[in-house]
Parts: C-alpha cells; structure tokens; sequence
C-alpha cells in the first residue's frame, strides 16, 4: 500500500488420485455387488469415490465370471440291467441331473440320457413235411413242438423267438378198380391193362408228399365151347337163332362183373345113310 513491491510465496500440495483395481472370480448362475450393482458378466467395471483429501479415488473391477461345465452323455442298457449314476441305480428310461463341484469351485453338471431297451418277444410258425428237418437258432427240428431261442437283437438286447413247429406226415390212400380184360384204363398218366399194384406220388395240400396205392384188376373173357351133333333134318336153337347146317357159331354174353363172356358153339349135322 506504500507503493513498494510485496512478494508472497505460495507453496502448493498436488494430491494424486487414488486408483484401486480389484480382481475377482465367480461363478456362472452368481451375482457380484459392486458399485450398487448386481453385475453377471465378466468384465471391468469401474466406481468413482471421494477420498477424505475431497480427490477422486477410481476403483477398476475386473470381474471373471466362470462358466457352468455342463456334460452329457447318453447311455443304453437292456431291461432287466441297471446302471449306477450319482449314486443310484437306475433301470428306467429318462433324463438324470448330477451336480458336482469342479476344480474351481463352481457346479459341475452332469446329464445323463438313459434309454432302455425291452426285451422282444416274437411267436413264429413253420410247417414241414415228415422226414425234413429245419434250423432254428442252435437246434435242428424234426418233431412237432414249441421251441424257443435267444436271439441278440440289433439294440444288444435279448430277444426270445418261440417257434412253433408242426410236422406234418405223408399221406397215403388205397385205390381200386375193374377192368376187362382188352381194356385198359388211366393211372398216373399212363394206360395201363395188366392187373398189379400200381404207386403215384403227389403233392398234397400241407404240400408233402402222397402216396397213391392203385390196384387194378383185369377180369378175363370166359369163352365156353358147346360141341353138339344134330341129325339131319334137325336143328339147333343157339343164342335165340335156329342152326340146321354144321358149323361153327358164337354169342357174346355177359358175366356179373361186367365182361364178355363167349360161348362157341360147334355144330355138326349127322348125314343119314341108306
């Protein structure tokens, strides 16, 4: 105020602003309190405070949020087995959760897809003819029955086939007939004329073999001869006609079962001598 030059010395303090970084893991499915905030995500984060300076302090979170392992596996097995999971034995078809702890600290899930395969069971029928046999499984079978087999099926599962077998025998039958002798008839596509026992084999309707026993009788043809001798002048009734001259005559008759039946007649007319 005396004109006269004043110095003041001034001496000023910089207070540097705080900064604090924190580091942190959790766990997926967890929440982090930071900042009045809930936060689920990895990342960095960043809260602003006042020290008691008045001056900033900066807080920086680097959040790491570990992920859930999760594994699945699907399993098979056949009805009747069992299959230990989480402790417990398991025999039905479903979805089962596990939940572990892993190396981290966090859960570890485990899912496990069993599928349980049932037991088949199939009826099957076959027909075959006496003396033939067929293959089912380990067995050959020959008689009539009910046979059952186990089968692996495509899941690698038991699958029982029963089998019911029905054998079924050869036929036969006996026929008969008649015939006359120079006759002949039909057997077996074939003519024949010469009494015998005669066989055809066919097929019947289970489709095994018959047997067709044929037997054919021939009756001959009975021929009787009359010699007779007529004076002259006399005559002879044969076969409904009147004969007067020497000769030789026939008539054709027929017998009971059906054949001719010839009968000559040699006639001789005596000559009267003076």
């Amino acid at each position: 105020m005396n004109g006269c030059d004043s110095v003041v010395m001034i001496e000023l303090f910089v207070n540097p602003v705080e900064t604090t970084v924190l580091t942190d893991t959790i766990c997926e499915g967890t929440t982090y309190q930071f900042a009045g905030m809930s936060i689920e995500q990895s990342g960095v984060y960043f809260d602003s405070l006042q020290t008691s300076l008045g001056c900033d302090s900066i807080v920086t979170l680097e959040l790491i949020v570990t992920p859930l392992e999760r594994t699945t596996q699907t399993q098979f097995i056949c009805s009747g087995d069992s299959l230990l999971f989480a402790g417990v034995e398991l025999m039905t078809s479903g979805t089962y959760i596990d939940t572990l702890t892993s190396i981290s600290g966090c859960d570890s899930i485990s899912t496990l897809e069993l599928i349980v395969g049932a037991t088949d069971t199939l009826q099957v029928s076959d027909i075959i003819c006496s003396g033939d046999s067929i293959i089912f499984g380990s067995l050959v079978l020959n008689q009539t029955g009910v046979y059952s087999q186990v089968f692996t099926s495509t899941g690698g599962c038991d699958s029982i086939v029963a089998m019911t077998l029905e054998v079924v025998a050869s036929s036969s039958s006996q026929l008969s007939d008649t015939i006359c002798a120079n006759e002949s008839i039909e057997f077996a596509g074939q003519m024949i004329a010469i009494a015998g026992v005669y066989y055809d084999t066919i097929i019947n309707a289970a489709g095994c073999d018959s047997v067709i026993e044929f037997t054919l009788v021939v009756n001959t043809v009975i021929t009787d001869t009359l010699v007779q001798e007529v004076c002259m002048g006399d005559s002879v009734v044969f076969a409904g006609v009147t004969y007067n001259q020497t000769g030789g005559y026939y008539d054709a008759l027929q017998t009971v079962n059906g054949c001719d039946s010839i009968v000559n007649l040699d006639l001789t007319i005596a000559v009267t001598l003076d």
